[in-house]
């Protein structure tokens, strides 16, 4: 591939804005949409070309980081919805500043309730049968998605009385009216129906999930997480419905010139990051797009992933070398050799 064409893969197409000094902001339920649109003056007065948020959608109540997504078809109600992004994003062009949004493709919350995360809820209830199947691994598993969320092993929980078959109005299900769910302390988990009048460890067994306790989880988990983190499930965006069904909103935001480009966070994480990158390049027409690439030593960024770069990890360490005194690295090792026992 010549220069030239790596060079044109890599930019945003003719008529995207092409960020120079961004400024990240951390949204959380105590600065939401409404507080970063107080800050944008101050954010053009320190010369910040774009702003660059963290993740947008609805995230696990409370969450303080955005990166625990439990849906993907709303902007986050805490904070401040879709209006009040549109607000943000509007006031940020009015000042002359583009607006970059955080995207995590990898993964989705397990909350706890897990019926926060509908998808995932209903995948739990309906196994194969759910709208949602093919978003997640294991749904095909005999025995289930494993769910190691247990303090000791089932047959002492139900010993134990620890686990029971509960009713009650699941909040986002309300026109279900009440429904049958297992408690264990705080966890819910969803009841296939036909299955509620069977004996509680028969019940167990007839679910679309298996209940595990928590220490088998790195020898028997069967769907893909963050690094190893049970509680952020893969997503299957390599297939394209989920891909479309989980960007659906943040394209419709693309289109209607709220949203100038994306951050892509651990692209690393995907079944096929360079497929996935090259829909979303296609999804966007050709939109300002970077990623979390962690490049190792010489590696280099794929020639045909088409991005503007990296979030600048690799930039940021050279730049940070040069604030450290190569002469001081003597007296590290000893420190370290004292402390640790290890040169």
């Amino acid at each position: 591939m010549s220069r030239a064409s790596i060079a044109a893969n890599h930019l945003p197409r003719e008529g995207h804005r092409t960020p120079v000094t961004t400024y990240r902001l951390q949204l959380q339920p105590d600065f939401g949409f409404d507080a970063a649109r107080a800050a944008l003056d101050y954010l053009v007065g320190l010369g910040a070309t774009d702003l660059y948020l963290s993740p947008i959608l609805q995230a696990t109540p409370g969450s303080t980081h955005g990166y625990d997504v439990v849906d993907h078809s709303q902007i986050s109600t805490e904070l401040g919805g879709r209006e009040g992004f549109e607000r943000l994003a509007e006031a940020a062009h009015d000042r002359g500043l583009g607006v970059i949004v955080d995207v995590v493709p990898n993964h989705m919350a397990v909350p706890t309730p897990l019926y926060h995360n509908r998808a995932l809820w209903s995948v739990l209830r309906h196994g194969t049968e759910s709208p949602y199947a093919n978003w997640f691994d294991g749904t095909e598993s005999p025995d289930g998605i494993l769910m190691p969320v247990l303090g000791s092993r089932i047959g002492t929980v139900l010993a134990n009385e620890e686990l029971v078959l509960d009713h009650m109005v699941v909040p986002g299900f309300e026109d279900e009216g009440e429904v049958p769910v297992l408690r264990y302390f705080d966890h819910v988990f969803p009841v296939k129906s036909g299955t509620e009048s069977l004996p509680l460890a028969e019940l167990g067994d007839s679910q679309p999930y298996r209940l595990a306790y928590w220490k088998v989880a790195d020898e028997e988990l069967n769907y893909r997480r963050f690094f190893d983190v049970d509680t952020l499930v893969a997503v299957r965006v390599d297939d394209r419905e989920v891909f479309d069904a989980t960007h659906a909103v943040l394209f419709e935001l693309v289109h209607s010139g709220h949203i100038d480009g994306f951050r892509i966070d651990h692209p690393d994480g995907l079944a096929d990051p360079r497929g996935y990158l090259r829909w979303l390049s296609e999804a966007t027409d050709g939109a300002w797009i970077v990623a979390e690439k962690i490049l190792e030593g010489a590696e280099q960024l794929p020639a045909d992933w088409p991005i503007a770069g990296t979030t600048g990890y690799d930039s940021a360490w050279r730049i940070g070398a040069m604030h450290v005194d190569p002469s001081g690295s003597m007296e590290l090792s000893e420190v370290q050799h004292l402390v640790t026992g290890r040169r």
